[in-house]
């Protein structure tokens, strides 16, 4: 079993021979060494596999790749690492294959897990796909808990790094029940154990923006707008409904008030007008801005949560 300060970094890959090289390039100019990198590649077919290769050629026994689960989604490929018994470390960090890590971002995060968290996740740098800098995400100053993780993702998979304890909790994820987005069930599981989660304000890598990301910026106007009208049109509605069902097969490992807390989410979602208001507000749900727990009062109403 592995001592220490090992880090697992775990990297789903699918077509991102444009850039992960760099991404590549950043995790080896890290100031923090003991590391191993995981790819798990969901069928690639334009040269990802062979750039990962000639990166493990560089880097003997540090980098391993493995084939993905092919069922589609980034979620399902992050989890599967996740479930890899094989991988063993004291910490673990989600990977996307075409950010550039800043290189003290593993010790920073490696510091911040040793004040007891079990989860660190926070802002990122956009940068253009020539990596020209864009602004940062969104700075959320409310704290991290159940009550936001059940309406509100904190932080991106990107920027997460966490210990053995959510590790083997994520590796239990049940693979026909899958959750909406990894990152998101991450925070969801982490507060729903009672396992701390700190979220930092600083950023710690760039994260690039391109035509084919799954999901991407989340700061200005537009950006903002996009989050509340998904709170209208049923897209939110449908990530829950995944996640609520994911959740429900967890169940035993929550705490016994954030069982209470999901059992009045779930009814939540239930009712309607009034009685989804006074639903809501029992749940003590909360979204880090005023508005958007506004509007996820307004959706409540509207039976869209």
């Amino acid at each position: 079993m592995a001592q220490g300060r090992s880090v697992a970094i775990l990297l789903a890959s699918y077509n991102g021979a444009r850039f992960i090289g760099e991404q590549l390039r950043s995790i080896a100019a890290q100031t923090h060494k003991d590391w191993a990198l995981w790819v798990s590649d969901d069928g690639s077919t334009d040269g990802t596999r062979a750039i990962v290769e000639h990166f493990a050629e560089a880097h003997p026994g540090q980098v391993h790749l493995v084939d993905g689960p092919r069922r589609g989604t980034s979620a399902a490929n992050f989890l599967s690492l996740c479930a890899r018994p094989e991988i063993d470390a004291d910490y673990f960090a989600f990977c996307d294959q075409d950010d550039v890590w800043m290189p003290d971002h593993l010790a920073v995060r490696l510091a911040q897990l040793a004040e007891g968290a079990a989860l660190v996740g926070g802002r990122t740098a956009y940068v253009g796909e020539d990596g020209a800098p864009l602004g940062t995400s969104s700075h959320f100053r409310k704290s991290p808990s159940f009550e936001n993780a059940l309406v509100q993702s904190l932080a991106g998979g990107n920027t997460m790094v966490f210990d053995r304890r959510l590790r083997d909790l994520l590796a239990l994820t049940p693979k026909k029940r899958l959750p909406a987005v990894h990152d998101w069930w991450a925070y969801q599981i982490a507060t729903g154990a009672g396992l701390p989660v700190i979220y930092d304000p600083e950023p710690c890598l760039h994260y690039r923006q391109h035509g084919q990301n799954l999901i991407g910026s989340n700061t200005g106007f537009k950006a903002k707008m996009a989050r509340i009208r998904g709170l209208f049109t049923g897209r939110f509605a449908g990530w829950n409904d995944e996640n609520t069902v994911a959740l429900e097969a967890m169940r035993p490992h929550l705490t016994p008030e954030a069982c209470a807390t999901f059992d009045r989410f779930v009814a939540a979602r239930a009712a309607r007008g009034v009685k989804a208001l006074g639903a809501v507000r029992a749940a003590g749900l909360v979204r880090q801005s005023r508005i958007g727990t506004v509007s996820l009062y307004l959706a409540a109403a509207l039976g869209r949560i």
